[in-house]
C-alpha cells in the first residue's frame, strides 16, 4: 500500500547507508512491515470498505486499544497450519447443523 511505501522511502532517506538507487537493505525489524501493515488492514477498525458500519468499526478500535499487549500479536500475524499432519476429517463438513472441524 502506499503507506508502507512512504514508510520505506522514509527509512531508506533517513536511516539508511548510502547504496545502489535501485537497492533497499532492511534491517530486520523491518522486514515484516508489509506483512503487518496488509493484516492489520484486513482488521474490522481498518478496513476501508462499505460492508463494515461505522459502529462496528469504532467498536473494534475501542477493543484494539484496550487489549492487553499479549493479545495483539495472535490478533495480527496470520494463522499458520501445517497441511502434511491434518486429520482426514479438517475442513470437511460434518453434516450436522453445518459444522466444519478446524485443524
Amino acid at each position: 500500500s502506499e503507506e508502507t511505501v512512504n514508510i520505506l522511502h522514509a527509512y531508506r532517506v533517513n536511516c539508511a547507508t548510502s547504496t545502489a538507487a535501485a537497492q533497499l537493505i532492511l534491517p530486520e525489524a523491518l522486514k515484516q512491515l508489509p506483512l503487518l501493515i496488509l493484516s492489520i488492514f484486513k482488521l474490522p477498525g481498518f478496513k476501508v470498505s462499505s460492508d463494515v458500519r461505522v459502529d462496528e468499526r469504532m467498536a473494534a478500535l475501542l477493543r484494539y486499544l484496550t487489549l492487553p499487549v499479549a493479545r495483539v500479536p495472535p490478533l495480527l500475524y496470520p494463522r499458520i497450519v501445517g497441511l502434511h499432519n491434518l486429520s482426514e476429517v479438517a475442513g470437511h463438513p460434518t453434516g450436522v447443523g453445518g459444522y466444519v472441524p478446524l485443524p
